[in-house]
């Protein structure tokens, strides 16, 4: 049986939002810092509609906000706040190409203005634009040695170009500056992860679960991984379990727990898992395929044949054992081949 190890949830949709009590009114999303410039009373024209419409975004209503800083860019076309505002919005509705046009008009204005520089690496960061980004961090870093946040995007960048040491440099230089911030923290292990250098791994996720944040689960995932990398199957399925406390939808927990169940000789437990993974994520063929594989080991061979059928359904690429295994299947589902004997087909 060929099993597939779960693909790490590092920078995802994942990782929950945080607020940070500094200097300007600061968002996190993905891993990543989105800057907001404070709004500093001035008198000028349209400044009341850009604080009415951030009144609005805070609420939730992109909509009514997006208005109100068009038309303080209406009445006031080199207001560059609006267009920083108004690009904050289009990169939360994932419109990233109108958001680089709000930033580069910001910038146009205030060249040196830091905040529309990170933010529009942001964008280029987010739309896969990643040369791009990097230029406007970097700048950012040059204007502002204290910008911690955008040693930060540097290295998510890194991460998503598989440069892993340099992701590493760049994370470790965000913690110098802002040693409190978790994602730095979360995302620095996740590449020594990818570097395989997992006790430097768990050092980091180690700092985030016991002196940052002991409810951030997608470190409880990324450490659940490292261990069952490690061959340390009971604490990596302790680690899966409190992901699953935290968030009783997350496949991708339900996935790595079921597999080191089965690595440590629980088959009801790891079909169970492997079964709810599949429901919460009907879309992963990779899944299916191990859910499968598991039910062939495990002489279940009704079974397996149906789930290997769902997962070709989604991927017709399967490996080359799960090919043997098929044959096998087809064989002797027209009798011409015997099997090992089967154990009793799970319930449902």
């Amino acid at each position: 049986m060929r099993i597939r190890v779960a693909g790490l949830a590092l920078i995802s949709g994942l990782l929950v939002a945080l607020v940070l009590l500094v200097s300007a009114a600061d968002t996190f999303a993905s891993g990543g810092l989105l800057l907001t410039s404070t709004i500093t009373p001035t008198n000028v024209p349209g400044e009341d509609k850009v604080t009415a419409g951030w009144g609005l975004y805070e609420r939730g209503d992109y909509t009514g906000a997006m208005g109100l800083f068009t038309d303080a860019i209406t009445v006031n076309p080199d207001y560059a706040l609006a267009y920083e505002y108004r690009g904050r919005v289009f990169i939360d509705l994932g419109q990233y190409e109108k958001a680089i046009l709000d930033y580069d008009q910001a910038l146009a204005l205030i060249p040196d203005y830091v905040h529309a520089l990170h933010n529009r690496g942001r964008a280029y960061e987010f739309s896969g634009q990643f040369a791009p980004a990097l230029a406007d961090y970097t700048r950012a870093i040059k204007l502002d040695e204290t910008a911690w946040y955008s040693h930060v995007g540097r290295g998510n960048v890194y991460l998503a170009q598989e440069e892993y040491t340099l992701a590493v440099i760049e994370f470790t230089e965000a913690i110098k500056l802002e040693p409190t911030y978790v994602y730095a923290y979360h995302n620095r292990a996740t590449a020594y992860s990818r570097l395989e250098a997992y006790d430097l791994a768990l050092v980091d996720y180690d700092a985030v679960l016991n002196d940052l944040d002991p409810n951030f689960a997608t470190s409880y995932y990324g450490r659940g991984f490292v261990y069952q990398q490690m061959g340390e199957y009971e604490l990596a399925r302790d680690n899966y379990s409190e992901v699953i406390q935290r968030d009783s939808a997350n496949a991708d927990a339900f996935y790595g727990r079921g597999l080191v169940a089965f690595e440590l000789g629980d088959p009801v437990v790891a079909i169970g898992d492997l079964s709810r993974a599949v429901e919460l994520d009907p879309e992963s063929a990779s899944i299916q395929f191990d859910l499968a594989d598991m039910h062939f080991k495990l002489g279940h061979y009704d079974a397996a044949w149906t789930v290997y059928q769902q997962a070709l359904a989604l991927e017709n690429a399967p490996s080359s054992d799960v090919e043997q295994n098929l044959l096998r299947l087809s064989l002797w589902r027209l009798g011409l081949v015997e099997l090992p004997d089967q154990s009793p087909e799970p319930a449902g």
